[in-house]
């Protein structure tokens, strides 16, 4: 059945495309049908309103039917963009109707992959790829709430930029993508330090650096920084070792530690040096945001399949201007705000909530570091970030009572360190106090 079906189509866009109005055949169809019009014109209306609106129609009338959009609708919703490109019988405002009522219906069920489709059918409509975003946002906060260790967070993370850079291969002018996609691959390259996986996570702070821009992940680049060069000292410790001792062997964690040092960054490096990285700043630095604006959607979901009365509508009048006018349409039009409204509010708070988690994040894994390097001073610093930092959802309260008393304990030692140094108290000093008496009051009575 769609063999035959295929082949009637190819054929009306092949027709359509050979031939400009000019031959005998289109005026004299406009004329068997009462048509006051000349042949170009006639052929003009019939490609649009009686192919394309086919094919649209075809497209929501089979959604409607239960089939995957990404399936045989698809066939359709792509004869309706080929109609558009190669003989643009719309303008600006009726293409971008006439696209979001299938976007809104396809969506639906196709969600990422359909509005990736969309964007590469509709490179004009820049608000598929604005929409697309949303929904990785929403997936990635769902998500990273859920995971409880580093390898399931490390999944959701490259599942996410999987995700965000097919919506970047169809819309590389989308800034969305960019700051996703560092932000993911920065979270990553901490997780991996914490890990001990030194080489992986300099990579990644790599990455991150071509799709955020350097200066926004160069505070961490420097810590690995330190902590490359502390591993180097050790390593070049064992070798003078090593030489001092004839016969003397490395260890397989010698061998493990000596290898890392040498090797470290040279993932990064190759990284920074490819072509890919390079033409990725590039678009990078050429973004932009994605405009916003609610998608357009068809009355009852189906757009007609044929205008019968010809000549009471005005070439080039808006396709959907008389619902949208009409009382009905003014019932959608609360329908279509409530959702926008409902869409909104879902998607900052899934960006909230990433933030807020990657904050959380941040924070402990400097309080780690200070503790076990026993600098006293960041360490209070961090205990301070850590519970100042907003938490999300399902997080657990424990870990607040848990580093209130480090912050304690650690304030003891920074206080007996900073008597026995002696001198007067500095504004630095006090401040640091200052913050412990307001952040642990704070905890112990419960923040919310």
């Amino acid at each position: 059945m769609w063999d035959k079906a295929d082949y009637y189509r190819e054929e009306t866009l092949r027709a359509l495309r050979s031939n400009d109005g000019t031959s005998g055949c289109w005026t004299a169809g406009a004329q068997a049908l009462g048509f006051a019009v000349d042949g170009p014109e006639f052929r003009r209306r019939f490609a649009r309103e009686v192919a394309m609106d086919s094919y649209a129609g075809l497209f929501l009338g089979q959604l409607q039917a239960g089939l995957k959009p990404m399936e045989r609708p698809m066939v359709n919703f792509e004869a309706t963009a080929r109609l558009q490109k190669e003989l643009r019988l719309l303008d600006d405002d009726e293409e971008r109707e006439l696209a979001d009522a299938m976007v809104a219906a396809g969506s639906k069920e196709g969600g990422g992959d359909f509005l990736v489709e969309a964007m590469r059918l509709f490179p004009g409509q820049r608000v598929y790829a604005g929409l697309a975003m949303q929904q990785v946002h929403i997936a990635a906060a769902r998500e990273l709430q859920a995971a409880v260790n580093a390898p399931t967070r490390i999944a959701v993370i490259k599942k996410t930029t999987g995700a965000a850079e097919k919506v970047r291969n169809a819309a590389p002018w989308c800034a969305d993508c960019y700051q996703l996609i560092g932000m993911m691959e920065h979270e990553r390259a901490i997780i991996l330090a914490n890990q001990k996986e030194l080489r992986a996570s300099f990579e990644a702070i790599a990455r991150a650096a071509s799709y955020f821009g350097p200066g926004t992940v160069a505070a961490t680049r420097d810590q690995l920084d330190q902590i490359h060069a502390a591993l180097r000292q050790r390593a070049a410790h064992i070798n003078a070792q090593l030489i001092s001792k004839p016969g003397a062997q490395l260890t397989s964690e010698g061998r493990q530690l000596v290898s890392m040092a040498d090797n470290a960054t040279k993932d990064a490096e190759r990284w920074e040096q490819s072509s890919e990285a390079k033409e990725i700043a590039a678009l990078r630095d050429a973004s932009e945001a994605s405009p916003e604006r609610d998608l357009i959607q068809a009355r009852d979901g189906v757009t007609p399949l044929v205008r019968t009365d010809a000549t009471a509508k005005a070439p080039g009048e808006p396709r959907f201007a008389d619902w949208l006018g009409s009382h009905p349409g003014r019932w959608v039009r609360r329908q279509v705000a409530a959702a926008a409204i409902l869409l909104v509010a879902t998607v900052c708070f899934s960006g909230w909530q990433i933030w807020a988690a990657h904050s959380v994040s941040s924070a402990r894994q400097r309080v780690d570091k200070a503790v076990a390097a026993g600098m006293n001073a960041e360490a209070l610093d961090a205990l301070g970030d850590f519970l100042a930092a907003p938490k999300p959802l399902h997080f657990d309260r424990d870990q607040d009572t848990e580093m209130a008393q480090l912050y304690r304990t650690t304030l003891a030692r920074w206080a007996a360190a900073r008597a026995q140094k002696g001198g007067s108290i500095s504004e630095e000093d006090r401040r640091r106090i200052s913050r412990f008496k307001e952040l642990v009051e704070d905890a112990s009575g419960g923040r919310q």
